[in-house]
């Protein structure tokens, strides 16, 4: 055997050997007139400088590039992948631009999209002393500071696209130039993601399908695509910003990890839901070193966490604090005025309970039945004003049914919440049960929150991504969730034009990570 595997090596090398020589045109008599000449001619035929090298050597060149695919965490070709690939649709993005601005402006713009023109405008051409009392626009800034920030640093690019926009008086402005910044901050924004990504999965101890098949169902995400680049907000920004907090808590940099989620909770206060389970992994594994005694409870390692956090607010806030407006920003990130359910209904358990309400209160199982669906699914423009009035206004109350203060949500969500957070706190806890924790806060905030918008739901869908694939009853959970949430993402396009495009899309991308995901799910591998 081993002398067949030598005359075949032999072979192979000779075949090679007689392609450069060929190819060479120092050794080829008339020089590299003659092998330009000689190259079309041979390629043209069976046997020709393209058959030159044989199967074999093909076959063993493409065995040794598959390895080094794989030489790093999640296959070197994946990383490669990731990081060319954003940059491709950039310049795609820009080369498409006039036909892709046309098709938005007749497809879909969302109020968020105007929402975040004026934080532009704000953040660029007021003082910061304004920026959280200005009321031009009714789309007033409700986000924490860092995110105000953001759009300031955003801000100082619009200017070298259309000056225009960031004028607080020029409510409603969508010139094209607008809508191409707007649109390609996303776009880049979105690159913190893909690092987070790689960040997350650049572990060992999992093997390359999970891997592949976690980071597909992330970068493919149709919730974020229909969320961030149609309906128009920073989710995947965001999104890579706790992928990043919790990859660094997984790999043992907790006070890192600490920081991070810090300063996400400051860009995007909605966070605040997945904390509980954040602050008690870190008490489990960084304060208690994953040994719940008191011996080995560690009150410097408390007290560094503390002060880091502190840190990080105090940074966010002090300008505000200075100038006496913390309670200012406080009422707009918290603003419990705007009722329980958002104006787009979430699917979680006040939406059934509003159902019921107009199901008992018109009397009629049938009747009410179908005004409350018509008023759920939202499928008609003209209906928007004749919602506002009958379900959605800012003082809702039920007709039938007990009212839902903002303290009652806030405890039922907590304790749904409590279970699990006992088992993370008491039983040694792993990596994989810190998204395990985060997923079903994330679950438990969306069913019992205050005025939970449908985009929540993406709060768990990416963490339950990077754990879904090792795991067979995990694999189905996910499925059935990505399913379920991106369906229920849908009613975000109302426009009529918009609605059969983008179910057509869901149903894509829907089929094509969910047919990756089944192929390297667990319940298939096995």
């Amino acid at each position: 055997m081993s002398s067949v595997r030598a005359d075949s090596g032999s072979r192979e090398e000779v075949e090679v050997k007689r392609f450069q020589v060929t190819t060479d045109p120092a050794l080829v008599p008339g020089g590299t007139s003659a092998v330009a000449a000689a190259l079309p001619a041979a390629g043209s035929q069976p046997g020709g400088v393209r058959e030159m090298v044989s199967r074999p050597a093909l076959a063993r060149t493409h065995t040794h590039a598959n390895k080094r695919l794989h030489m790093c965490g999640c296959g070197g070709a994946v990383a490669q992948a990731v990081y060319v690939t954003p940059v491709l649709v950039l310049s795609g993005f820009c080369r498409v631009r006039p036909v892709f601005i046309d098709y938005l402006s007749c497809v879909n713009r969302s109020t968020d999209f105007e929402v975040h023109r004026n934080w532009l405008a704000i953040t660029h051409s007021l003082p910061l002393s304004q920026w959280y009392t200005e009321t031009t626009s009714e789309w007033t800034l409700d986000y924490p500071p860092f995110f105000a920030w953001f759009e300031y640093g955003l801000s100082q690019a619009a200017l070298w696209f259309d000056p225009a926009m960031l004028d607080v008086h020029n409510l409603y402005y969508a010139s094209e130039n607008t809508i191409f910044f707007q649109r390609a901050s996303v776009i880049v924004a979105d690159q913190l993601l893909f690092v987070a990504t790689l960040k997350t999965f650049a572990v060992d101890g999992t093997s390359h399908q999970a891997k592949h098949a976690g980071l597909v169902s992330i970068l493919f995400n149709f919730g974020l695509f229909l969320v961030d680049h149609i309906h128009f907000q920073y989710n995947g920004f965001l999104s890579g910003i706790l992928l990043l907090s919790l990859a660094y808590m997984a790999q043992g940099q907790q006070v890192m990890g600490a920081v991070l989620f810090a300063a996400l909770i400051n860009f995007k206060h909605i966070y605040i839901y997945v904390g509980p389970a954040v602050f008690v992994y870190l008490l489990r594994t960084y304060c208690f070193h994953n040994k719940l005694t008191l011996k080995t409870f560690d009150i410097w390692r408390f007290l560094k966490l503390s002060l880091v956090v502190i840190f990080v607010f105090s940074m966010s806030f002090s300008p505000f604090y200075y100038n006496g407006q913390i309670n200012q920003v406080v009422q707009r990130l918290f603003p419990f005025k705007r009722g329980l359910c958002h104006a787009y209904w979430a699917a979680n358990i006040w939406s059934l309970y509003n159902v019921i309400d107009k199901v008992l209160t018109h009397g009629s199982f049938t009747a009410g039945l179908g005004i409350s669906l018509l008023i759920y699914f939202r499928k008609q423009v003209f209906l928007t004003n004749l919602l506002v009035i009958l379900v959605v206004t800012d003082d809702h109350q039920h007709s039938v049914l007990p009212n839902i203060s903002p303290m009652m949500t806030f405890v039922l969500t907590l304790t749904s919440m409590l279970p699990f957070l006992y088992q993370l706190m008491a039983i040694r806890t792993t990596p994989a049960r810190l998204y395990e924790a985060v997923v079903l806060c994330g679950l438990a905030s969306f069913m019992f929150g205050w005025h939970v918008h449908e985009k929540a739901i993406i709060l768990a869908l990416l963490p339950l991504s990077v754990i879904a694939f090792s795991d067979p009853i995990l694999s189905k959970s996910h499925f059935l969730l990505q399913l379920s949430g991106g369906y229920a993402l849908l009613p975000l396009i109302y426009t009529p034009q918009g609605q059969p495009t983008f179910v057509l899309v869901y149903l894509k991308v829907f089929t094509a990570s969910a047919s990756w995901e089944l192929l390297y799910s667990p319940l298939f591998i096995q």
